[in-house]
């Protein structure tokens, strides 16, 4: 089926089948896409047409039917049916109009704001980089900028990639970084951070010894398909 004909739903077929009497729903399907290529060429010069009628609204600017809108950074690529005309005939093609792209100076500016941000939301309830004892806030979209980030760490056993961390005994420096993509292209955003032992009172400390020898042990018979809990 040609792109023009697809572009026409089945619903106006059957709404228009007592239109046509006699004629299959092919056949008012191929009516149809003569009477919209019929109503283009009126409105639109002959070189480049675009059938505005199955276009969106914000698609398009009021004030000139052929200046049409990309999506944000990281938006979607939208598909623009066209017909082009010359002098042998008519061809029908979809246009990939892609998402808006920003110049390498627009993201080291852009970057060098977000990283502020960042190092704040980041942290979460933690103090500061060198003393974290909570959870980390790993953001995957900015309402504020048109990014999309995607995070790892240096120590996935202690500092997962959703932000949570791991108790340890002792103090760990563990690297966390973000691909922070702006369409096509993308910057890294890095932190070294460490993550401190909790301040438990005595027995605290000791039930969380307990716990990580637990989940120590459990790993170390991970090879096995029936696990016992020891004594």
């Amino acid at each position: 089926m040609k792109l023009l004909e697809r572009l026409i739903p089945d619903s106006r077929i059957y709404a228009c089948m007592s239109l046509f009497p006699g004629k299959s729903a092919e056949e008012v399907r191929k009516n149809l896409t003569k009477e919209l290529k019929i109503r283009m060429f009126k409105v639109l010069p002959p070189v480049l047409l675009i059938p505005l009628l199955f276009l969106g609204a914000d698609l398009l600017k009021k004030e000139d039917p052929y200046m049409l809108q990309r999506s944000d950074v990281n938006g979607e690529v939208r598909e623009i049916p066209l017909v082009l005309k010359n002098g042998t005939g008519e061809y029908e093609m979809v246009l990939e109009l892609k998402p808006v792209s920003m110049s390498d100076e627009e993201i080291d500016e852009m970057q060098a704001e977000l990283e502020k941000v960042l190092d704040t939301l980041v942290r979460g309830a933690n103090s500061s980089f060198d003393e974290v004892f909570e959870d980390l806030c790993f953001p995957e979209e900015m309402e504020e900028f048109p990014v999309l980030l995607t995070w790892s760490t240096s120590e996935p056993g202690i500092v997962r990639s959703t932000g949570e961390v791991r108790k340890v005994t002792d103090e760990k420096i563990v690297t966390i970084c973000a691909k922070v993509s702006y369409g096509e292209e993308f910057r890294l955003y890095e932190r070294l951070i460490k993550v401190l032992p909790p301040m438990y009172s005595e027995s605290e400390a000791e039930v969380q010894r307990q716990i990580l020898e637990l989940r120590a042990y459990e790993e170390e018979k991970g090879h096995e398909k029936e696990f016992v809990l020891p004594g």
